[in-house]
C-alpha cells in the first residue's frame, strides 16, 4: 500500500514538475492577448476561434519551456530561479526537450486546419523562438537581434496570426502589443543585468537600458495619446504609470513578474477598451 503512495506521488510530483516548466503565467498572458484580439477583429466562429487559441498557446508554450532547458547556467544565478526546474534539476532536460517538440507538433498539426498563411506564420514564431535561445545561433546573445526577436514574436506575429486585416481597434492592439513585448524584454535585461555579467551574456546594459525603456514609454504615450479614443488615452496612461514605477523598483537579479502582471492585465482591459 505505502508502495503505491509513493509511486503516485512520485508520478504527481513529475506532473506537477512538468507544468511548472510550462510557465503557466506566461501562457496565461498568451491567452488573454490572444483572446483580445479575436474580440477585436469579430471572429465568432468557434472552432476557428478553438483552433487560434490552441496552436498559439502552444505554440508558445514550446518558446518559454525550450528556452528553460538552454537557459541553465543563466537562472542558477538568479535570486528566482523556481521558473526553471530544468536548471533545479527537478526535471531532465531531454525530458523538457521532448515535452517542448510535443507542444510545437501539436501546435503546427493545429494550425494545418486554419489557413496556409497561419501555419506558416506559426512555423516561423516556432523556428525563431527556437534560434532566441538554442546555441550556436542564440539570438538572446546577439544585439539588437535578441530584443527585436523578443518583440517581434510577441506582439505583431500574434496579432498577424489572428487576422492579417491590421486596421482601426485591430491597429490599436498590433501598436499596443508591440510596445510592451518590446518594453517587457527590455524589462527582462535590466532585471538580468547582473546575472547575465556573471554569464558572460551580453544585454543592453544597464544605463542605456534604463534610458531606452523610458524613452519607449513617452514614445508610446505620444503616439496613444494623439491617436486613440479617451477610454484608451486614460488606460494608457495608467499603464505607462505601472511600466515607470516597476523601473524604480528595478532589483538586479529578480525575476521580472510585474511587467507580464501589468501586460497580462491590459490585455484584459483591451477587450472593453476598443
Amino acid at each position: 500500500m505505502e508502495i503505491k503512495q509513493s509511486v503516485s506521488v512520485g508520478i504527481m510530483n513529475k506532473l506537477y514538475t512538468m507544468l511548472r516548466n510550462l510557465r503557466l503565467f506566461n501562457q496565461a498572458v498568451t491567452v488573454a492577448t490572444v483572446l483580445s484580439i479575436i474580440a477585436v477583429a469579430g471572429i465568432t466562429d468557434i472552432s476557428e476561434i478553438l483552433l487560434l487559441v490552441l496552436s498559439i498557446l502552444f505554440a508558445s508554450i514550446f518558446v518559454f519551456s525550450f528556452n528553460n532547458v538552454f537557459d541553465i547556467k543563466e537562472d542558477l544565478k538568479k535570486n528566482d530561479a523556481k521558473s526553471n526546474p530544468v536548471a533545479l534539476k527537478a526535471l531532465g532536460g531531454r525530458s523538457a526537450l521532448l515535452v517542448s517538440s510535443l507542444f510545437a507538433i501539436l501546435a503546427l498539426a493545429l494550425a494545418s486546419f486554419l489557413s496556409m498563411e497561419r501555419l506558416a506564420l506559426i512555423s516561423a514564431f516556432i523556428f525563431v523562438g527556437g534560434l532566441y535561445s538554442m546555441p550556436p545561433i542564440r539570438l538572446k546573445e546577439r544585439p539588437p537581434l535578441d530584443i527585436i526577436a523578443h518583440t517581434v514574436l510577441l506582439g505583431p506575429v500574434i496579432v498577424l496570426l489572428v487576422t492579417t486585416n491590421v486596421t482601426g481597434p485591430v491597429f490599436y492592439l498590433f501598436v499596443f502589443y508591440t510596445l510592451i513585448a518590446f518594453l517587457g524584454q527590455i524589462w527582462n535585461q535590466l532585471s538580468d543585468f547582473y546575472v547575465d555579467k556573471k554569464t558572460f551574456l551580453i544585454s543592453i546594459g544597464l544605463k542605456n537600458g534604463k534610458a531606452l525603456y523610458s524613452a519607449s514609454c513617452a514614445v508610446g504615450l505620444l503616439f496613444f495619446i494623439y491617436e486613440f479614443s479617451i477610454y484608451q488615452k486614460i488606460s494608457l496612461l495608467i499603464a505607462a504609470a505601472l511600466f515607470l514605477y516597476s523601473l524604480f523598483k528595478y532589483k538586479p537579479g529578480k525575476y521580472a513578474f510585474e511587467i507580464w502582471a501589468i501586460f497580462f492585465l491590459f490585455a484584459i482591459a483591451s477587450i472593453f477598451g476598443v
